[in-house]
């Protein structure tokens, strides 16, 4: 998914099966700053920030509405 196309507050599916909420876009750098929400093969990384591509973003979630992922898929 484009880095441009996702907003600041925005809960994203992650593609190591990981929900996070997205904290700060940098578009020029193709890179996305995440707070970790759910994690169920890393559990160690809930509640925590991290920096990933926007390859590894896969979809995001609308209106707060978790069953779902909208958006184009990497």
């Amino acid at each position: 998914m484009k880095a441009e196309q996702l907003n600041i507050g925005v809960k994203v599916q992650l593609v190591n099966g990981a929900t996070a909420e997205v904290l700060a876009v940098d578009a020029d750098a193709h890179t996305v700053l995440v707070r970790y929400l759910d994690s169920p093969f890393e559990p160690g990384l809930i509640g925590t920030e991290g920096r990933c591509s926007e390859d590894d973003v896969t979809g995001f979630y609308e209106d707060g509405d978790l069953s779902h992922t909208s958006g184009r898929l990497a």
